[in-house]
């Protein structure tokens, strides 16, 4: 029984094999995210310009257990930096082809996710939280374009939610004239049209 548990939980987040299926079988009554995250979202900005977004995610106790039990060699409670690697590598890589969850749109188009930079894997009070960050190849300029992104498992298996109280933070220069907006996205809706995600527009003055 343990075994077949901690099996369906690599499946939801370390495969994509959970997402193949349900798109195979349609929506169900029951259906419901097995993980769950609390993110933190940072906005970088330098001379004015967004270059990147920075995320912090913690994850629910059961999912932190089987990334203990299966990264944490030495029974610490923590990551070396061995540790981390090893996670990093076996676990947060696989979430590259749902790009990291990370959903990007500059004036509405959507912006690829091919990699991300300066991983890190934290263990506190019992819980494991990621940070990573998403760098732009070219840096955005808020006032002449409209930035927009959600954190969001499409397949509904992984729930997302955004910190209650400071969810989305502005770090580096020129962003004192910046504020973001959260709601729902009702351009794109996901599992099956039935679930709005939350999304955020970073808002710029112009003048």
């Amino acid at each position: 029984m343990r075994h077949r548990f901690r099996k369906a939980y690599r499946i939801v987040m370390l495969t994509v094999a959970g997402a193949m299926a349900s798109m195979a079988t349609g929506p169900s009554a029951t259906a419901h995210p097995h993980v769950f995250i609390d993110n933190i979202s940072y906005v970088q900005f330098e001379n004015g310009k967004i270059t990147g977004l920075r995320f912090h995610w913690t994850f629910d106790d059961i999912f932190s257990f089987l990334l203990f039990e299966d990264f944490d060699k030495d029974k610490t409670k923590s990551f070396d930096e061995d540790e981390v690697l090893a996670l990093r590598d076996g676990a947060f890589e696989a979430l590259k082809e749902l790009q990291y969850f990370t959903h990007i749109r500059i004036d509405g188009k959507l912006l690829p996710v091919p990699r991300v930079a300066d991983f890190k894997a934290i263990a506190k009070n019992g819980r494991v939280s990621y940070s990573f960050t998403v760098p732009f190849d070219k840096p955005v300029d808020p006032r002449k374009s409209k930035l927009s992104f959600g954190v969001y498992d499409a397949t509904f298996y992984v729930s997302v939610v955004h910190d209650a109280i400071d969810p989305v933070r502005f770090t580096g220069d020129s962003s004192q004239a910046c504020h973001f907006k959260l709601g729902e996205d009702k351009e794109n809706p996901i599992y099956y049209g039935m679930v709005f995600p939350k999304k955020v527009d970073v808002v710029c003055a112009t003048s």
